[in-house]
This record gives structure tokens, C-alpha cells and sequence, in this order.
């Protein structure tokens, strides 16, 4: 574990979780900090968590030191450390006896009201969140650093975004608002590829679609290609939006994404309920078929260039439904 150096446990835990009480023991959090892995390590492979956490148990590690891999490493800590707190909180706040779950009050101290609860694992879940978004945006940065380039840009949380049209967040976020979220583009990265394979895909050659990627990831795009580009990314993001919706607990969303698209409907996360959800699962759908059209129309246009072959166009479908007639 990435914790516990020289039996330090709860002093490294508190750098992060400055509100925690001193007197709490880290064998008490140890497990559920192991439990957060499941959180951390989808996002940023085994291979990356493994080259710090040796970087931490050598004696090269130094906790208040700049170096790319002391941060590294406690850009890991804060993630796990919100992320198992967040797993502990709740059944710490409790009493285990052989009567059931109680609640200690004393005249000094009263618990908390149930809103007050609710606020504080919303806040917790948001730091969890913003923590992990910190850590992924330092391997970004950081990507071609010698201590890192050779472990996080040959792993396959990397690699898996390399062929898509929308390769990032950014990108992401410049067709549908996501707050630039690394962590939700990369949650959102099977469903790119799905759409991109099932419907942006067929409406080329294969020759023409490997011109198009090839220059794609050569970065030197011709001015149609840029403009095919440009107008495939906008349905790609919405069918994928679209998908995830049906798919996807709509926690794992940025507050506020949907505010705008479902008014009256959708004001927060919690108010998601499942008419709603379809209803802006259609709505994102019928955008990203117009969207889809002007590819099309475009495609058609530019016939000359080679870059669209008429018979390969496929009947825009509704994904909605469990089956169409074509």
C-alpha cells in the first residue's frame, strides 16, 4: 500500500483529510483506502500506480519534494485517501452493537441532521472526484516527463483514446459541456469508440477512412479532411452522451452537466429520474441524427476528393429503440 511509510499511516492520511479527528486509527481506514483502488486505478492503470508506489517504498521518495515522482505519489494518496474515507464515513458515524446500529449522544455532543449528512458525502463524493481529476491532469502534463513517459503513454488507459476523433476532454468538451472532465471522458471512452465504429466509420471507404486517420494522427489534416473532422466529432459526442445516459449512473456525471439540455426536467443529479432521462436520452439522440445529416451532406459534396464512397452511407437509426425498419 501507498500508505503507512515507517508507521506514519494517519499522519500521511491527515496531509490530505485535514478534518479527520487525530485521534482515529489507520488501521481502521487501511482497508477502505485499500477498497479505493477500485476507484483510482481504472483511470490510471496498474502500471502508473505501481511505478509510484515503488518510487514510495524506496528511500528515494521525499515527501515534500517537487520531483515528478514524490508529487506523483501524493497525487495517488489524496485520491485514495478521499475516495476510501468516503467508503468509511458512513458506517463509522454508527455504533455496531449487538443491539444494532445506534447513535452515541452525550450532552456535549449532538449527530448531525440528515441534511447536514447528505451535504457532507456530496462534498466528500465532489473531492473524491476533483482529487482524481487533479491526479489525471498531472500525468497529462507530465506525460513526457523521463520519469514517467515510458510507463503512462504505453499503457492501455492511454493508448485506448489515441484512435478516436475525440481524443480528449477538451475536444469533448467543446461539443457537449462535460467541465472538461478527464475522468468523465475517460468513463465516456467505450461509448466514443462504439459510435465512432458503428456510425461514423461505415460512412467511408476503408481507404479513405485510413487517409483520414492517418493524417489525423499525423496532425496534418488537408482543409476537407479538417472540416470532416470538425462536423464528425459533433454527432460522435452526442450519440455518445446519448448512450451513456442509458448506461451510466447519472452520479458519475459533473454536477449541473444536464441543466441546460432538459429544462424543468433535469435540475441536478438527484432530480434524474428515469422519464427524464429518456426524454433527454431522445432529445441528444435527435441532435446527433441532424448533426449526422450535415456530415452526410457534406460527404456527398466533396465526392471528388475520395473521401466518400455514396454507397456507404447507413440509415440513421434510433438507438433508442429496440428495433427499426429499414
Amino acid at each position: 500500500m501507498i500508505f503507512n511509510k515507517n508507521e506514519n499511516g494517519i499522519k500521511e492520511v491527515k496531509r490530505y483529510l485535514t478534518f479527520v479527528y487525530s485521534g482515529i486509527e489507520f488501521r481502521k481506514l487501511e482497508y477502505y483506502i485499500e477498497f479505493a483502488l477500485r476507484d483510482v486505478i481504472p483511470y490510471i492503470s496498474k502500471e502508473v500506480y505501481n511505478l509510484a508506489l515503488n518510487h514510495y517504498q524506496s528511500e528515494n521518495y521525499k515527501e515534500d519534494s517537487d520531483a515528478t515522482l514524490d508529487v506523483l505519489v501524493r497525487k495517488i494518496q489524496a485520491s485514495l485517501a478521499f475516495f476510501g474515507y468516503k467508503r468509511f464515513v458512513p458506517s463509522n458515524d454508527l455504533t455496531h452493537s449487538e443491539k444494532g446500529r445506534q447513535i452515541f449522544v452525550s450532552d456535549d455532543e449532538k449527530p448531525a441532521f440528515e441534511w447536514m449528512i447528505d451535504s457532507d458525502n456530496k462534498n466528500l463524493l465532489n473531492i473524491s472526484y476533483e482529487s482524481l481529476e487533479s491526479l489525471m491532469e498531472f500525468l497529462e502534463d507530465n506525460k513526457d516527463d523521463d520519469d514517467i513517459v515510458d510507463v503512462w503513454t504505453s499503457t492501455e488507459a492511454y493508448k485506448a483514446t489515441k484512435e478516436l476523433i475525440v481524443q480528449d476532454a477538451t475536444t469533448f468538451n467543446t461539443v457537449f459541456p462535460i467541465d472538461r472532465s478527464r475522468r468523465l471522458y475517460v468513463t465516456l471512452v467505450p461509448f466514443i469508440r462504439e459510435v465512432q465504429n458503428d456510425y461514423i466509420r461505415p460512412c467511408f471507404s476503408k481507404e479513405s477512412w485510413d487517409i483520414l486517420m492517418e493524417q489525423f494522427l499525423d496532425d496534418d489534416l488537408s482543409d476537407v479532411n479538417k472540416e470532416v473532422v470538425r462536423l464528425a466529432r459533433i454527432p460522435l459526442v452526442l450519440y455518445s452522451i446519448s448512450l451513456s445516459i442509458s448506461r451510466l449512473n447519472i452520479s458519475l456525471f459533473p454536477e449541473g452537466v444536464f441543466n441546460n439540455y432538459v429544462t424543468g426536467q433535469i435540475n441536478s443529479k438527484s432530480t434524474a429520474y428515469k422519464t427524464a432521462r429518456i426524454d433527454l436520452q431522445k432529445n441528444l439522440f435527435q441532435d446527433a441524427n441532424s448533426k449526422m445529416k450535415k456530415l452526410h451532406e457534406f460527404l456527398r459534396k466533396n465526392r471528388e476528393s475520395e473521401i466518400f464512397e455514396e454507397n456507404t452511407v447507413v440509415p440513421i437509426a434510433d438507438i433508442t429503440k429496440k428495433y427499426i425498419r429499414l
